[in-house]
């Protein structure tokens, strides 16, 4: 995940944005985290969340930061199983924000998702199958 942030990064020439991703749905961990401008690695909310929390919150806000074609209904069983298309339907506007406030931000969730759902290994092939599904359409996007 990590490489393909630095290509997408690269494509943008490593340019510097104000645009940052949508704040709706934002989890509260992240915003915990732009708040101490990013200086902390375990955000205090962290500390009252489940891992079921914090995999609901980075899902929910995954979703509603995709581009209209991609947003899956929050009722159905397509979100629960992380079944976003892998087919370009339209622009990626609303995903185009170069430097930090970009998917660096969802990949912080994820790796606090990781945290909290292994404690101590941190092992990504270890990791849960929802996990790697959203960390896979990530990668994809």
């Amino acid at each position: 995940a990590v490489e393909a942030f630095i290509r997408l990064e690269s494509t943008y020439g490593y340019e510097t944005s104000n645009w940052c991703l949508s704040k709706n749905d934002r989890p509260r961990v992240l915003e915990a985290w732009l708040k101490s401008k990013r200086k902390v690695i375990f955000p205090g909310p962290m500390e009252e969340m489940s891992v079921n929390d914090m995999e609901s919150d980075t899902v929910v806000w995954w979703n509603s930061i995709q581009p209209e074609w991609r947003i899956l209904p929050w009722d159905g069983p397509e979100i629960k199983d992380g079944q976003w298309v892998r087919e370009v339907k339209g622009d990626w506007d609303h995903l185009r924000a170069p430097e930090i406030n970009s998917l660096y931000s969802v990949l912080a969730c994820m790796r606090w998702w990781l945290i909290l759902e292994q404690e101590e290994e941190m092992d990504s092939d270890m990791a849960s199958w929802n996990w790697k599904k959203v960390l896979s359409d990530i990668v994809w996007v």
